[in-house]
């Protein structure tokens, strides 16, 4: 039987009652996660919600946690273009080229969706590989729009 408790701390999450979500999970486990394999962690990542990240992390959580479509609390904190998020996640070695079920890293995904440029420096800065290719052998830099100085730059281009 499905814990209610879980659902609940979903809709916590979205909501930003981080007490309540901490409580909850105390109760649950840190690892529990809703019908599409999201934990705590990436669903905090994927609201913003910097102090439940870190709570997640604090308590153990598996910070290179895949979801049933391989996303992780990366891919959700570029996707949701949150700094501080992508920055703690990163420096407590996060996978940076962890791919997706699609063969998607988060540096595909940001380039791929016109995430910042600050964003997507980051992640290249960290190690992020902009030649690693997906499932359908298309990597970041082949994604680049050459008339993107910037982005040319950043690339090396």
């Amino acid at each position: 039987m499905k814990d209610k408790r879980i659902d609940l701390s979903f809709i916590a999450i979205e909501k930003q009652e981080n007490e309540t979500v901490k409580t909850l999970f105390k109760e649950v486990g840190i690892h529990a996660s809703d019908r599409d394999g999201r934990t705590l962690l990436l669903n905090a990542s994927c609201y913003h919600n910097l102090e439940l990240v870190k709570f997640a992390v604090e308590n153990g959580a598996n910070i290179n946690h895949q979801d049933k479509l391989g996303f992780t609390a990366l891919h959700f904190a570029v996707q949701e273009q949150h700094v501080e998020s992508i920055t703690y996640l990163l420096l407590h070695k996060i996978e940076i080229d962890r791919q997706d079920k699609y063969g998607n890293s988060a540096l595909w995904r940001a380039v791929m969706n016109d995430v910042s440029i600050e964003i997507i420096a980051i992640l290249i800065n960290n190690g992020a590989n902009p030649n690693l290719q997906n499932n359908s052998e298309v990597s970041p830099i082949d994604l680049v729009d050459e008339d993107n100085l910037e982005m040319l730059q950043l690339f090396n281009l």
